[in-house]
């Protein structure tokens, strides 16, 4: 009998995914817009009204927004969003380089 070990290290390649939907209903069901990924540095994202003012902002990838503004829920219509981020690209944690990117997510009840 023979025994063996070996160490694996897993690097998945950086991902980023923006839902461009979500429902915030209260039902439990997709009701925070989260955009998600693998292996995200800085990041700072903003979502906007039809006359371009703020109605949401994060810097940390795991808050989303919930569908409101000034806690009263927003209208079903479509937002404007922008998000700035880097990707950690090895795992000594150096940061790639900045991408920016600008998009729409409808808001649905």
């Amino acid at each position: 009998v023979t025994r063996d070990s070996a160490e694996v290290i897993e690097f998945c390649p950086p991902t980023i995914y923006v839902p461009n939907t979500f429902t915030p209903n209260g039902d439990g069901t997709n009701d925070i817009w989260l955009p998600s990924g693998k292996r995200i540095g800085d990041y700072a994202v903003q979502v906007f009204d039809r006359y371009g003012s703020v109605i949401f902002q994060s810097n940390d990838p795991n808050v989303g927004w919930d569908g409101t503004m000034h806690g009263q829920y927003v209208m079903n219509d479509v937002y404007v969003w922008r998000m700035e981020y880097r990707f950690v690209e090895d795992e000594t944690g150096k940061q790639g380089f900045l991408h920016k990117e600008l998009g729409h997510v409808t808001v649905l009840r």
